[in-house]
């Protein structure tokens, strides 16, 4: 998805790269909030998924590349595709690498 310059009203996407302009926490509960560069509202780091169960909402990221790479699948099982590097269920999109398979990627993370 690479960085992109985020819009006033637009949602934050799973997946999509911001650049965090300001951090703010929370004094009574300690929660923190990211404000995305170019916008005034601010995302939270962690939130509550639908079974109330805390999840990460956002996670720095170290290093970004964006290129081009062509990856493939030497596992002997299938291998899940998610919509952000995280093992939670939110990230799930239901699309399946096989073996062998190949996957081109335009924009690799390291997380911090």
């Amino acid at each position: 998805r690479g960085l992109a310059p985020v819009q006033p009203g637009e949602l934050l996407q799973p997946g999509q790269l911001v650049m965090g302009a300001e951090l703010a926490s929370d004094d009574v509960t300690g929660a923190v909030f990211v404000r995305p560069e170019g916008r005034t509202g601010w995302a939270p780091e962690m939130y509550q998924d639908h079974s109330g169960n805390p999840q990460a909402g956002l996670v720095k990221v170290a290093a970004a590349q964006e290129g081009a790479w062509t990856y493939k699948v030497v596992a002997p099982v299938p291998v899940e595709v998610r919509s952000a590097p995280t093992d939670s269920d939110e990230g799930r999109t239901g699309e399946v690498l096989g073996p062998r398979e190949f996957i081109q990627v335009h924009t690799r993370v390291d997380l911090a």
